[in-house]
């Protein structure tokens, strides 16, 4: 099984830093030029930064 991912809408994250309390997540479209974010604590949302190019 691979690494974990995050829905959101119609968009999918997957996580690319977990120092044990926040978790940072990219879009999957990260190496086409998406520049989304997202930062979780404790699973909640505390930062999302929407900017999809596609």
């Amino acid at each position: 099984m691979g690494k974990p991912q995050l829905v959101i809408g119609k968009h999918r994250f997957c996580e690319r830093s977990n120092n044990g309390t926040i978790v940072n997540w990219r879009c999957t479209r990260q190496p086409k030029g998406c520049r989304a974010r997202v930062s979780t604590l404790d699973g909640c949302i505390v930062r999302f930064n929407d900017d999809h190019n596609h």
